[in-house]
């Protein structure tokens, strides 16, 4: 493998830098047109972390919840990421349930505030009704997106969880920054023997159908296909995993 890349010629890196330069708007396009539904996902930015812990803090320190209700819990902060990751918009007339989130067992939210979003336009905000915060917004677009810093009073055992439903039965789901790593990195690897093999190709192509010419620019414009639709898999790793986490 090492071998085979040191053999590499210039003309070898430049017809990789066209086929690239081809691929990646070829690659948006077709990922443009796939992306033609409703998606909405989300991902948790910054995992859960304890600011307040009541088993070791002193007697004398007491938190107040509004200024007269003493928290008995430990305090946690966390950040999510809410977009949709589809090429359609979300209309309120979509929705089947209400999107919400909300802290299991007898927890409670102390604070929230949405710290960033993708498009002012859009208006996100957070409403809250009993334990649960509403979300409501004014424009939804494909790939609109907002994070929102959420502060409640828990345990470690403690789960924040984001809801909703539109139409054809679309949950909100969450987004795994793992997988998503994973996949990208599973995709950027197979390039690695795909390209090498891509590259004898172009030399037993050029050496079988010189007499031929047809023949060669067809088996070419085949290469060039392949390498589009590997381009367009990366691509769709990599956006799905920057819109998690750039809004």
């Amino acid at each position: 493998m090492i071998e085979t890349i040191k053999n590499l010629t210039k003309r070898d890196i430049i017809i990789g830098i066209i086929f690239l330069i081809l691929g990646i708007p070829a690659s948006m396009y077709a990922s443009h047109l796939y992306s033609k539904d409703k998606k909405p996902v989300y991902a948790v930015k910054k995992e859960p972390s304890i600011i307040f812990d009541k088993d070791n803090s002193s007697s004398s320190i007491k938190l107040l919840f509004k200024d007269s209700i003493i928290v008995d819990k430990n305090v946690y902060v966390t950040n999510l990421v809410i977009w949709d990751d589809g090429g359609k918009g979300i209309d309120k007339e979509d929705i089947r349930k209400p999107f919400k989130i909300s802290v299991s067992d007898s927890s409670k939210f102390l604070d929230y505030k949405i710290i960033k979003q993708r498009s002012e336009a859009a208006n996100f905000r957070l409403i809250p009704r009993g334990k649960d915060l509403l979300i409501e917004w004014d424009y939804f677009d494909g790939n609109y997106a907002f994070e929102v810093q959420l502060m409640y009073a828990g345990n470690n055992e403690t789960s924040v969880i984001v809801d909703g439903e539109i139409d054809s039965n679309v949950m909100i789901v969450r987004e795994d920054k793992t997988e998503s790593i994973t996949s990208l990195l599973f995709s950027l690897f197979c390039c690695i023997p795909i390209f090498i093999i891509n590259n004898r190709l172009d030399s037993f192509i050029d050496k079988k159908t010189k007499s031929n010419l047809l023949i060669n620019i067809l088996l070419h414009l085949i290469r060039l296909t392949v390498l589009i639709l590997i381009g367009f898999i990366v691509l769709y790793y990599v956006s799905n995993y920057m819109d998690a986490f750039v809004i």
